[in-house]
């Protein structure tokens, strides 16, 4: 079962700007580890706080990107996710990076690439970054992504609400992204989205099953 999350990060440009002085958070409980090495600008940290409710939890997610060179908060996302993942999402070391390499080439699980996922999704030479949102089901983890944009991060809606699950293939070259994804018990689907950075818009290009279908 796929689940919405809403994104609580659509406020005015004026609040997504770097805060001036404000600091990295306490220390808390339900906090991850400040990930110095996912980002050649940036620290990437995570918090998280479940909701519980009658029937099941929701969670209350806050990463926090801070600028590495006096640690002063740039950007912050907050999520409200339902089903959101296991007690120890957003908590441990279960994040990547296609800038720095931290942990590229550790063996990705049922689609899961981490918490937490720095790379330049639309070829511009800037960072980005994606963030888990939902479990989801078989086809692994739905993510939401952020774009780096005149000195600022914006929610990318196609990648987050179209492609939606992390990519398996990313191609500079051909300003490709390409998801692999469980369609069924015996099949998979393999999409492919193409990146116009003229009018910077994406285009599926591709859709193709590999087994027996359904």
């Amino acid at each position: 079962m796929l689940v919405s999350c809403k994104d609580l990060n659509q406020s005015s440009n004026t609040e997504n700007q770097e805060i001036k002085n404000d600091t990295l958070p306490k220390i808390e409980k339900n906090q991850s580890p400040l990930h110095e090495n996912l980002s050649k600008e940036f620290n990437y940290q995570s918090f998280i706080e479940r909701i519980p409710t009658e029937y099941f939890d929701s969670c209350l997610v806050n990463v926090v990107v801070s600028r590495k060179d006096n640690e002063r908060v740039f950007y912050k996302v907050n999520i409200i996710s339902t089903y959101l993942l296991g007690d120890e999402t957003f908590e441990n070391d279960n994040v990547r990076s296609y800038i720095t390499g931290a942990n590229a080439d550790e063996d990705v699980v049922d689609n899961d690439y981490g918490d937490i996922v720095v790379a330049d999704f639309n070829f511009d030479n800037f960072e980005d970054f994606a963030i888990k949102r939902e479990e989801g089901g078989n086809g692994g983890p739905l993510y939401n992504f952020y774009i780096q944009s005149n000195q600022n991060f914006i929610i990318d809606n196609y990648l987050s609400d179209t492609i939606v699950w992390f990519p398996n293939k990313i191609d500079k070259e051909q300003k490709i992204l390409q998801t692999l994804v469980r369609a069924s018990a015996v099949s998979v689907c393999e999409e492919t989205y193409k990146y116009n950075s003229t009018n910077k818009t994406w285009k599926k290009i591709r859709k193709q099953f590999y087994g027996e279908k359904y």
